[in-house]
């Protein structure tokens, strides 16, 4: 794929294959950056690449601000937070899951 694109002239940062959410599964979807150039704009009149027909579309920003759902505050998730949780239901210091 990443040569088919260099043969039609775009510049790319970067081509990443997406994968299912839980079961990591490689899908026919790929995310594909491209440079910020005036020839790049074509692009979005491709049809087909490699004789497969296809839809560009620009990236879709989350409309939600990412929440913890350990404390329950914004701006960061879970993974990587340590302090006290807090339900989501009872509002008590205990994760939501217990309650």
């Amino acid at each position: 794929m990443k040569e088919q694109i260099h043969t039609l002239d775009f510049t790319t940062r970067s081509i990443t294959n997406c994968f299912q959410y839980k079961i990591k599964n490689p899908l026919l979807l790929f995310c594909v950056g491209l440079e910020s150039s005036p020839s790049n704009q074509t692009i979005y009149k491709a049809d087909s690449i490699c004789y497969t027909n296809i839809k560009v579309e620009v990236p879709r920003s989350k409309k939600n601000p990412v929440q913890c759902l350990r404390c329950q505050n914004y701006g960061y998730i879970r993974t990587y937070y340590h302090h006290m949780p807090k339900c989501v239901k009872c509002g008590n210091t205990h994760l939501s899951n217990e309650c």
